[in-house]
């Protein structure tokens, strides 16, 4: 990864010449890569090239406004992928016990 962020160039598995990239990284952690950096157990280099811009995001748990907007975005996907019987490609029951039991997991898995 390093040596793409730095060159700007992939060569695809398998292929013979590299191909110019203009690419973006965006990378998420819970965990102190300084730290890591320090037990060596992350390099120093990529450190400092995904360092550029930080963001300290609090955690959703701190956040209940976010849950209950992302609770609502969650369900207007959700409520895309069922299909009504106007549109007569399923019943209506079974995808009401779809969403019933999707709701039972997402309930059971928090």
């Amino acid at each position: 990864m390093l040596k793409v962020i730095e060159d700007r160039r992939i060569r695809r598995l398998g292929g013979t010449r590299e191909i110019a990239v203009d690419v973006r990284v965006i990378a998420a952690t819970h965990r102190d890569l300084r730290q890591l950096v320090g037990a060596q157990q992350f390099r120093e280099d990529l450190l400092h090239r995904l360092d550029l811009y930080r963001i300290q995001i609090p955690p959703l748990r701190n956040r209940g406004e976010d849950i209950l907007n992302l609770a609502e975005l969650l369900l207007q996907r959700l409520s895309k992928s069922i299909v009504s019987p106007a549109k007569g490609s399923a019943r209506w029951e079974t995808k009401v016990v779809g969403l019933s039991l999707a709701g039972e997991r997402a309930g059971a898995s928090a």
